[in-house]
């Protein structure tokens, strides 16, 4: 019993150094999707899958701007890697 107190704080350190938190939004970009299933970024653009519109989008992640969509290969599109 005398180590408890140590314990109890040693586990409330460690879940407080364990817990994930989240970033601050640096900037945000308005589109025209708004059926998001999937993000992803290949090193230069954003590429966005919108299962309502049944495509891809390539977007510039600097200004916003949507590079070019391409038809979804199969119905809802969703998790891009």
């Amino acid at each position: 019993m005398k180590n408890f107190p140590r314990l109890f704080l040693f586990l409330l350190v460690l879940n407080k150094l364990l817990i994930a938190f989240p970033g601050t939004v640096q900037d945000s970009i308005s589109l025209s999707f708004r059926f998001a299933t999937g993000l992803t970024f290949d090193g230069a653009a954003l590429w966005l899958a919108d299962h309502k519109a049944d495509v891809l989008a390539c977007i510039n992640p600097v200004n916003g701007e949507v590079i070019r969509t391409i038809p979804s290969p199969g119905f809802w599109p969703a998790g891009l890697e």
